[in-house]
């Protein structure tokens, strides 16, 4: 699934702009611009490298959900003197869990595989919690915590604190 990060996915950024590459082809050895080289790749100037030659590029993105700053990560190709782009948004996975009365079914998350208490439901005297795994952007609960009336709680929910 890929995108251009908002900075354009071909050289189409007009030709006469900034920087020209005509007579800078000196023969050798290949080399690709910088990963984090976004002015090499998405700004005015072409690249002058052999037809589908594929470098490896890598910027900062929009932010994620949670507010963190996005990675963009890929390969561009040359493709007849202009840079075609392939990135994919990488958002680092948050340090710590929301609120667990925050984590419910449906509710929005924004580090897929990321684990978190939620749904917390008092039982005997103690806060028991369903676990959740954030997927597709949302949270869905993937052990559910029952209260039995005699007896506690059912499907090895964890207290929360000690409850004797």
């Amino acid at each position: 699934m890929g995108s251009s990060g908002g900075m354009g996915s071909s050289g189409g950024m007009g030709s006469s702009g900034g920087m020209s590459s005509s007579g800078s082809s000196s023969g050798g050895s290949v080399s690709c611009p910088a990963p984090s080289d976004t002015q090499a790749f998405f700004g005015a100037s072409s690249c002058d490298l052999p037809d589908t030659t594929q470098c490896p590029v890598e910027f900062p993105g929009t932010p994620c959900a949670d507010g963190q700053p996005s990675t963009e990560e890929g390969d561009c190709a040359c493709d007849q003197g202009h840079w075609m782009c392939e990135t994919v948004a990488y958002c680092p996975a948050p340090t710590t869990c929301p609120a667990p009365g925050a984590v419910q079914q449906g509710v929005q998350c924004a580090s897929p595989g990321q684990q978190c208490p939620g749904n917390p439901q008092p039982c005997d005297g103690a806060v028991f919690y369903d676990a959740f795994q954030c997927e597709g952007g949302s949270w869905n609960d993937v052990a559910v915590t029952e209260c039995e009336e005699e007896g506690g709680v059912s499907d090895g929910g964890a207290p929360e604190g000690d409850t004797q």
